[in-house]
């Protein structure tokens, strides 16, 4: 036989209160002694349970009630238990009911409890509580009894028996940014990002060189952004960039006299670089362009580098005139494009051997230029351009008693080169490729020299002859024949050079 026994825990629950006293029933853990031989209860309106105890023995049971409490006292319950030998336990521990229970309700911010502060309630009642958070706010955390209960939205106290404390915290709701991007760039923070109720967040938006971005929030275009703010955020929002590559326009004009590659309005992608030409008419010249504004003189083509914004370029032309002044020179000859009142407009070098003689220089109809050479075996027909730059060489074989004088064409697009031979003056009427149709010759003495030929719009030839006493001017048909001579008296200078005609 053992000589001591162990209480376990002690439980209570209210069943009752009325008129005739307060009914409680009080349960507890049974204990696994093998001498066991029941339980006994002791109560009394004094917290310790020792001042003036009332027993009750209940057997070898684990339940019982005790009823008819005066219900305007605080009682204190235990329990011990005994074996065969009357070996009886120590208390279990105590449990209470109190006749009022106090419950004392508090808060934190951004929220309130229901009912708030302190109340008291008589036992075996009881009291819900809610929670009604602030806008933007949710319950975070209850406490009851310095223990969490969760987060509910309201709590009850049944049954009451005991004092009690509640508080509620709260916490601001979370919000919710999604933000997502396209290829060719990318925004800032990207992905799913939460921030508190009421706070703001900024998201960057990048996109890669050359490209330009679409940004749509909460489903509405926003067109080109490179950043978004969202501000007191109160609500879940969403944010899409998508990105396109980026374009410029290029404005092209000319001005009278020529034309520009591409005029007009054009497009261009970004970190391209086109190229604009300039065609001047036959008898124009590229005399200025400008780009954005700025002169960049004269070329007859503009690159732009890397776009990277809009452009506009420009192209003037300028009349070249009628008007050629040739200048020889040992190595160097140069020709100088005059205006009407003659003043020099543009003055183009052509370097050449030693013993090369520039003899004539002209503009055809279809604004090519001829550049005719004497050289000492060759005479040497340049074709140039409208810009004075030399398309084509071609080369006639001659004697030193042959000697080229002049070269001109005509609206028909021949050619005619005058020679000056030991007793002819030789006219050479030649195809669009310099090569000889045919050859005619005005037979001469040694005091007759042939100076020049021309041609007029009209179809007639004119060739001057310098004579001892006189120059004689030809007018000749289209076939080479004299139609009429007149004669300029001169003394021994000046001398006659060349005669020209429209």
């Amino acid at each position: 036989m053992r000589n001591s026994i162990w209480m376990t825990m002690l439980m209570l629950v209210i069943l009752a209160s009325s008129a005739w006293g307060l009914s409680v029933s009080l349960q507890w853990d049974p204990n696994t002694e093998t001498d066991l031989a029941g339980y006994n209860v002791y109560y009394s309106s004094d917290p310790s349970v020792s001042a003036n105890p009332t027993s009750a023995l209940v057997g070898n049971f684990t339940t019982t009630t005790i009823a008819n409490l005066d219900s305007s006292k605080d009682w204190y319950f235990a329990v011990t238990a005994f074996n065969t030998t009357a070996v009886e336990s120590a208390y279990s521990n105590i449990v209470s009911v109190l006749a009022n229970c106090t419950i004392i309700a508090s808060t934190g911010a951004n929220g309130t409890i229901s009912p708030i502060g302190t109340r008291v309630i008589a036992a075996g009642g009881s009291q819900t509580y809610t929670f009604p958070p602030d806008p933007g706010y949710q319950v975070s955390n209850v406490i009851v009894d310095n223990g969490s209960v969760g987060s509910p939205s309201s709590y009850t106290f049944p049954n009451l028996s005991n004092n009690h404390t509640i508080s509620v915290s709260f916490s601001a709701i979370p919000r919710n940014i999604v933000t997502t991007a396209g290829a060719n760039g990318t925004v800032s923070p990207l992905g799913s990002i939460w921030i508190s109720n009421g706070l703001s967040q900024l998201v960057e938006i990048k996109p890669n060189s050359c490209y330009k971005s679409n940004v749509t929030v909460d489903g509405t275009s926003l067109g080109s952004l490179l950043s978004y703010p969202f501000n007191n955020v109160t609500a879940n929002h969403t944010l899409s960039a998508t990105f396109s590559p980026l374009t410029f326009s290029i404005n092209a004009t000319a001005g009278a006299g020529g034309t520009i590659s591409l005029p007009g309005y054009s497009f261009a992608a970004c970190g391209s670089s086109p190229t604009y030409t300039f065609k001047p008419n036959s008898g124009y010249f590229v005399s200025n362009v400008l780009v954005n504004g700025v002169s960049v003189g004269a070329p007859s083509s503009y690159t732009f580098p890397s776009l990277n914004a809009n452009v506009t370029i420009g192209v003037t032309f300028s009349n070249l005139g009628d008007n050629y002044f040739t200048w020889n020179n040992s190595t160097v000859s140069s020709v100088w494009t005059m205006d009407n009142s003659g003043n020099m407009l543009i003055s183009k070098d052509y370097a050449h051997a030693v013993g090369w003689i520039l003899k004539s220089y002209v503009i055809s109809s279809d604004g090519k230029g001829y550049m005719l050479w004497e050289t000492p075996t060759t005479a040497c027909l340049w074709t140039l351009d409208s810009l004075g730059n030399v398309l084509t060489s071609k080369n006639y074989t001659r004697t030193s008693t042959w000697i080229p004088k002049s070269y001109t064409t005509s609206s028909d697009g021949k050619g005619y080169m005058l020679w000056e031979t030991p007793t002819t003056a030789c006219l050479w009427t030649l195809d669009s490729l310099g090569n000889v149709l045919t050859s005619k010759n005005y037979t001469r003495t040694s005091t007759w020299i042939p100076k020049s030929y021309t041609t007029s719009s009209d179809g007639k030839g004119y060739m001057l002859w310098d004579t001892a006493t006189s120059a004689y001017l030809w007018t000749m048909d289209n076939t080479g024949n004299m139609l009429s001579s007149k004669a300029y008296a001169h003394g021994s200078t000046p001398l006659p050079q060349a005669y020209t005609s429209r």
